[in-house]
C-alpha cells in the first residue's frame, strides 16, 4: 500500500509537469496566433487601400496584374530578339531560307542532316563504349586477387 502511494505521488508530479508544459505551449500558440493575425491585417491593409489602382476590375489582385504586366514585357522582349519575318521564313525543316527550295535541294539538305545526326549518334555510341570499357577495367582491377608472396 505504501509503494502504491509513492507511485501515485510520482505519477501526480509527472502529470503536474505535463500540465505546466501544455500551458506553456498554449501560451506560445496564442502569441503566434496574435502575431499572424496582426501581420495578416497589416498585409490586407496594404493590399486593400495603400496601392493605387490595385483592384480596378475587382477580379484580379495587384500582384496578379503586376505579374501579368511583367510576363507581357518578357514576351515583347523575346519577340524583338526573334528574326523578323522579312529576313527569312521558317520552312518545315526548321531552317531559315531565303526562298523556296527545289526538291533536289530539299533532298540534299535532308541527306546532310541525316549524315550529321548519324555522325553524332556514332560519336555518342563510341563514348558510351569507351566509358563501359573504363568501368569494366576499373571493376576488373578490384576483382583480381593481389599477386605476390605471402609471408
Amino acid at each position: 500500500a505504501e509503494e502504491v502511494a509513492k507511485l501515485l505521488k510520482r505519477a501526480a508530479g509527472q502529470v503536474g509537469k505535463l500540465e505546466k508544459a501544455v500551458g506553456e505551449l498554449g501560451q506560445a500558440l496564442q502569441a503566434i496566433s496574435a502575431l499572424a493575425g496582426r501581420s495578416l491585417a497589416a498585409t490586407s491593409g496594404l493590399l486593400a487601400g495603400d496601392l493605387p489602382g490595385d483592384l480596378e476590375d475587382g477580379s484580379k489582385s495587384y500582384l496578379l496584374k503586376k505579374g501579368d504586366a511583367d510576363l507581357q514585357e518578357a514576351h515583347r522582349a523575346a519577340a524583338q530578339q526573334r528574326p523578323s519575318a522579312g529576313a527569312g521564313t521558317t520552312g518545315g525543316s526548321g531552317t531559315l531560307s531565303a526562298g523556296a527550295k527545289t526538291k533536289e535541294e530539299m533532298d540534299a539538305a535532308r541527306k546532310a542532316r541525316l549524315e550529321r545526326l548519324e555522325a553524332q549518334q556514332a560519336d555518342k555510341v563510341k563514348q558510351q563504349e569507351e566509358a563501359a570499357a573504363k568501368t569494366r577495367a576499373r571493376e576488373a582491377m578490384f576483382e583480381r586477387p593481389f599477386a605476390g608472396s605471402n609471408r
